[in-house]
This record gives C-alpha cells, sequence and structure tokens, in this order.
C-alpha cells in the first residue's frame, strides 16, 4: 500500500466540503496550466539523503502551520508576527515519529527559517525547509511545489498538506487541502487535529 491515493481521500472530503467554493475556483484555474519544463524541475533538485522514514511528509507554513501579521513597532520599524496554529505542534511531534517532515513554503527563505525556529526550535521534527527559490512560477502569481524536484524520494512516498491546491496542483493525488488558519469558524483548527488523527490511522 503507497501513502499517495490512500491517505488523502480520507482527510480530505470534509476539507473540501467546508471550503468547496475556493477549491472548485483553484481546480478551474490548474486545468489551465501547463506542465513545468523537465529542465525546470532538474534546476530545483534536492536530495535529503539517507531516508529517516519510509514516507515523507511535506507541510506548508503560513495558513497551515502559523499565520503571520505585519505589524509596526514601537520603534516604527514593520516586524512580521509569526502566531503557531492550534494542533500545529502535535502535528509535529505525533508525524515526526512516523515521517520524515519537510517544510516547503512559497514564502522567502529567511522568514521560512524564522517560523521553523518557533516550531520546531531544537531541530527534533523537521528535516529540511524549502523556500519559494525551490517553487515554480507557472503562472504570475501562482507557485507550485512540484514534488518531483525530491531526487531521492519516491512520488508513492510522499504526502504534502497545503490550504492551497494550487501548491500541489501537478501533483493532486499527493496531496491533502486542509482549510487556512485564517479561516474563522473553529472547525478550521479541527481540521489539524483531525489530520493527525487520520496520518495515524493510515500508518497503523
Amino acid at each position: 500500500t503507497t501513502v499517495a491515493n490512500t491517505s488523502s481521500g480520507l482527510v480530505a472530503e470534509e476539507v473540501l466540503a467546508s471550503n468547496q467554493a475556493i477549491f472548485k475556483t483553484e481546480l478551474d484555474l490548474i486545468h489551465s496550466f501547463l506542465p513545468p519544463r523537465d529542465l525546470e524541475i532538474i534546476r530545483r533538485m534536492i536530495f535529503l539523503g539517507p531516508k529517516t522514514k519510509r514516507f515523507t511528509l511535506v507541510l506548508d507554513l503560513d495558513e497551515t502551520l502559523v499565520l503571520s501579521k505585519a505589524r509596526i513597532t514601537p520603534a516604527g520599524k514593520e516586524d512580521i508576527e509569526i502566531q503557531i496554529r492550534p494542533f500545529a505542534l502535535s502535528l509535529l511531534e505525533e508525524m515526526s515519529k512516523g515521517f520524515e517532515l519537510v517544510v516547503f513554503t512559497a514564502a522567502e527563505a529567511d522568514y521560512a527559517l524564522q517560523a521553523v525556529e518557533l516550531l520546531d526550535p531544537k531541530g527534533l521534527y523537521i528535516k529540511k525547509v524549502l523556500s519559494r527559490r525551490s517553487c515554480i512560477e507557472i503562472k504570475p502569481g501562482s507557485w507550485i511545489k512540484d514534488l518531483r524536484i525530491f531526487g531521492d524520494r519516491n512520488l508513492k512516498e510522499m504526502l504534502i498538506v497545503d490550504n492551497s491546491l494550487i501548491r500541489f496542483a501537478f501533483q493532486l493525488d499527493n496531496g491533502i487541502p486542509i482549510l487556512p488558519v485564517s479561516y474563522t469558524h473553529l472547525r478550521a483548527h479541527e481540521t489539524l487535529r483531525y489530520l493527525v488523527c487520520r496520518l495515524l490511522l493510515e500508518k497503523k
């Protein structure tokens, strides 16, 4: 049994129902995308090294694990306030037992490292952090995270969790959509706890 094609359907059903309009719009947009050229994949190819777990779980950052807000400090400088999503730390702790964890964001590297330092200050859970330089701009303003850049991992043993279908547009079978943390309804937070439960069941 492979992870792809099994977990995604189990976890995504309620999330898709809750955010159906947004996801439908994204799917319509995805259908207009042309696949990235092989050269674009090769240019971004990375190697994670020896596997520590059989499966690899790729996690989005903004709106999935954290919420960031720009603010002005008393000194008049712009700063970024980063809030951790409820149940995000539990997700990292539990999932690291059965998956190698990679954070993959379309944000810039400096911000990504700052947020990951808040999430995993001792470096116990997250194996690798990827930022915008590893993404592909498939259309102006539409950045995708093509899992084929992981040169030493099998797509059948990879999952990606993101609040946007566009991010995993060309590996939809590997994707688990999740409600963004900015979604005001409590179900947005509950879906992350639900994700933990479903992935734990999948590992048994």
